[in-house]
């Protein structure tokens, strides 16, 4: 459980002094075990309602939390503002070129590339591997560019489905 004291999210304390003087130690540690009516009489109020059920940051950014004291509980609320399609559909593409460039790590070691340890046959079938990633990669950009893709789901739904070919 969350909560706040005096508009501030905390973790209850491990020693506290109650307004009537009893004190909570180090020893006992079971400040959460106090019963909630004292522990909101004391000011540590439950966070009970966050509101951010629709937050997906693939196509939302969400605000800073604004946390608003109740006389029995605590709210926190943040404001959601879309993603630009643009920006998703970049998004997308910065993701789906990693993962052309993992297939091809994957297989490929970059030190034998680069000291020169393929065989000659080892390179061209690690030249016609690129050639197969870098074009599935194409298409999947072709169909993200298109005005085809006209929805934030569409968009993700490319990345989502996309169906790599084996190396």
């Amino acid at each position: 459980m969350r909560y706040s004291y005096e508009n501030t999210i905390v973790v209850l304390p491990k020693k506290w002094t109650f307004k009537n003087g009893a004190k909570v130690g180090m020893k006992t540690g079971n400040f959460d075990q106090i019963p909630s009516g004292d522990l909101i009489a004391e000011g540590f109020l439950p966070i009970t309602v966050i509101n951010n059920e629709s937050y997906n940051p693939d196509t939302h950014t969400r605000s800073e939390p604004t946390l608003t004291d109740y006389a029995d509980h605590a709210e926190l609320d943040y404001t959601l503002t879309p993603i630009g399609l643009n920006d998703i559909k970049l998004a997308v593409w910065e993701r789906l070129k990693r993962a052309a460039r993992e297939i091809i790590v994957t297989k490929w070691n970059k030190e034998d590339i680069d000291f020169g340890l393929l065989t000659g046959a080892e390179t061209t079938q690690r030249n016609t591997d690129i050639t197969t990633v870098k074009d599935y990669a194409a298409s999947l950009k072709s169909t993200l560019t298109s005005g085809a893709t006209d929805t934030a789901q569409k968009a993700l739904d490319i990345e989502t489905n996309a169906t790599w070919p084996t190396i």
